[in-house]
């Protein structure tokens, strides 16, 4: 199974060395989405603000970037 890295770039830059398994990109990529949902909670509880541009980027075993998700790719935004 594939083993894919999500690094974090947001206030502070975190590399993921450890990795998740995900059969596909795609599965990897709701893995993600989980994954910023409580980072932009937690940021909206202690700052009172998210910052949309912050982002995970989904890393393959290789190194090469399969996917950059933004924040605001993880929310719907209603008015």
């Amino acid at each position: 199974m594939p083993r894919f890295y999500f690094h974090l770039f947001n206030a502070v830059n975190i590399r993921d060395d450890a990795g998740r398994d995900f059969a596909t990109l795609e599965e990897a990529h709701v893995g993600a989405t989980k994954a910023c949902r409580p980072l932009m909670a937690n940021d909206l509880q202690n700052e009172g603000q998210i910052t949309l541009s912050h982002r995970i980027e989904i890393v393959d075993d290789d190194g090469a970037t399969k996917l950059v998700l933004p924040f605001r790719a993880c929310v719907e935004i209603r008015h």
